[in-house]
């Protein structure tokens, strides 16, 4: 087991796609900051309505009105760039390369070959699997935390309720822990790389559009299929004022898909033929 945990982990140091995401990340947070100031730019010469999101008008310590990005925060941002499905998007490109590619070049056969049990080989794979998601997620956070010193300085990172954002950084962890063994489940199912980057994405992006057209089919009901989805209750997720329920069905939430992503994966690689 443990030399299987080392070479998942040197493959994972030479894969090229986790670094693709993460500049894809830093490239989408820098976009924020700029739209935000571009927003402040129109506003300020009058070209253009005001664009508030409806925030009051806010005084700094001179006395001086608030720019746009001070009203929003460094944590609103970081909340958007991970409530909004896009972190789960690039978990969800990485984990399926590394995990399709290696039935399509044939390195997992090579594997079983060499005596290994299919449960030990899969099970290690959705370890690393599991420690990609948890970094690419506090990477993301990283990142978007490092923009926000660049373009609003110490006063934006001052800001930052940080018992709070280590909360926050936890539980997107988790939620994205979650989505990443979903993920290796539909890899481990299609084995195909264009098949299983497009599933995945759709489930990534498109789901919460599905959970939310069956809450309202079910409205009379009084039961809501969204608050059992872990990507809706990431999309929810708050970046401060934490209730002891929110947390606690987050976390029970996504191990319940985890664990079912786990069991239902090793049980269909130790039938399933390898080509």
């Amino acid at each position: 087991m443990l030399n299987l945990l080392s070479g998942e982990f040197y493959k994972f140091k030479k894969s090229r796609s986790f670094g693709f995401c993460l500049l894809s990340a830093a490239a989408l947070a820098a976009l924020l900051y700029i739209s935000l100031l571009l927003l402040e730019n129109i506003q300020q010469s009058g070209q253009g309505v005001v664009i508030t999101g409806g925030m009051e008008e806010s005084l700094d310590g001179n006395g001086e009105p608030l720019s746009l990005l001070q009203r929003i925060g460094v944590a609103d941002i970081v909340q958007q760039m991970l409530n909004s499905h896009f972190s789960g998007f690039i978990v969800s490109v990485f984990v399926s390369i590394f995990v399709i590619g290696e039935f399509t070049d044939g390195a997992v056969k090579n594997i079983v070959g060499k005596g290994h049990s299919r449960e030990a080989i899969y099970l290690s794979k959705l370890l690393m699997v599991v420690f990609a998601a948890a970094l690419m997620t506090w990477l993301v956070i990283a990142i978007t935390l490092c923009l926000g010193f660049f373009f609003l300085g110490m006063e934006g990172i001052n800001a930052i309720n940080w018992k709070d954002m280590a909360v926050f950084a936890a539980m997107q962890a988790v939620f994205e822990i979650s989505l990443a063994g979903l993920v290796m489940l539909l890899g481990e199912l299609t084995r195909s790389l264009a098949a299983g980057i497009s599933i995945s994405i759709g489930v990534a992006v498109f789901s919460s559009v599905l959970t939310e057209g069956l809450d309202l089919a079910f409205h009379n009901l009084g039961f809501e299929l969204s608050g059992y989805w872990v990507l809706d209750l990431q999309a929810r997720f708050p970046t401060g004022d934490f209730g002891r329920e929110t947390i606690l069905r987050g976390l029970l939430v996504s191990l319940g898909w985890f664990l079912f992503a786990a069991l239902a994966g090793t049980l269909h690689f130790r039938k399933a033929d390898i080509k």
